[in-house]
């Protein structure tokens, strides 16, 4: 049973879910937002979310891991939608060719290591919606059949989905690894 809104337990359990699921959803975020900044901030919102609606989660109705999955989300396609009707481009700020790894330094000192180059590369290649279902077995660590439950698809289907993204995966790799840095 999940303990009452605004009492002791209720805190401790809270501490346990941000212990036990930060690094997941953080690097969750990060994969899908490709920026350490907003993925802070939306990582925070998924937190607040989680304490705002922690009285809401019934055991009964699915797991704790695909309860947050579908929380993280849905913060993510928020953020997402925010950013598409916010955006404003300037054609000065347009580079007149593609921009060179060497600069991605600025962004993370990860960055810096030629495999976290190559990672960053593939999933810049990667759609919003194939980098989400990636982090969803990754990041956060969920099993075939919670992410069928959270996207509302078949076990099979996620599986199929997944050899498709993997083999993806392994052409991008192949072509950025065929370039030099």
């Amino acid at each position: 049973m999940i303990p009452m809104i605004n009492s002791l337990p209720n805190l401790a359990f809270f501490k346990e879910i941000y212990e036990g699921y930060y690094q997941k959803i953080y690097h969750y975020v990060y994969s899908c937002l490709l920026n350490r900044q907003d993925a802070e901030d939306v990582t925070s919102e998924i937190f607040f979310a989680i304490w705002d609606n922690l009285d809401r989660y019934d055991q009964k109705r699915g797991k704790l891991s695909t309860w947050i999955g579908t929380i993280a989300r849905h913060r993510v396609q928020d953020f997402w939608k925010k950013a598409y009707i916010g955006r404003e481009i300037l054609t000065e700020e347009i580079p007149d060719c593609a921009v060179e790894p060497k600069y991605f330094h600025s962004e993370n000192d990860s960055l810096k290591q030629s495999e976290n180059i190559q990672l960053y590369l593939m999933f810049q290649r990667l759609s919003l919606k194939e980098r989400d279902f990636l982090e969803l077995r990754y990041g956060l660590e969920l099993k075939n059949e919670e992410i069928a439950e959270l996207l509302g698809i078949s076990r099979d289907a996620v599986r199929v989905r997944y050899d498709r993204l993997l083999k993806k995966c392994r052409q991008l790799l192949t072509a950025i690894l065929s370039k030099k840095f």
